[in-house]
């Protein structure tokens, strides 16, 4: 049986509002991508797969003075693994 070690990479990409709906958005979306899987192929982790976690967010104190409510994001994560040898894992 293959063991294998995960670890994650959480995606955080800012974009300016004008960016965000242009094709140099896209670009630059695809080369922050491109970046975390060279850097993390390169240490040795393939690319297993791309998940998003909710979170939910609460209002800081004074959001919550003047009553705004908890919001739900979710935040994108890539999950690398890497092979390991003689190691067996529960």
């Amino acid at each position: 049986m293959e063991n294998f070690q995960y670890t994650s990479h959480q995606l955080n990409i800012n974009l300016s509002e004008k960016d965000a709906k242009s094709a140099k958005g896209a670009e630059i979306i695809k080369q922050s991508i491109e970046k975390v899987m060279t850097q993390y192929a390169s240490a040795g982790w393939e690319f297993d797969s791309q998940i998003s976690i909710p979170i939910t967010v609460s209002p800081g104190c004074l959001g919550g003075l003047t009553g705004a409510k908890a919001a739900q994001i979710d935040v994108p994560v890539l999950v690398f693994r890497r092979r390991v040898q003689g190691k067996d894992f529960v």
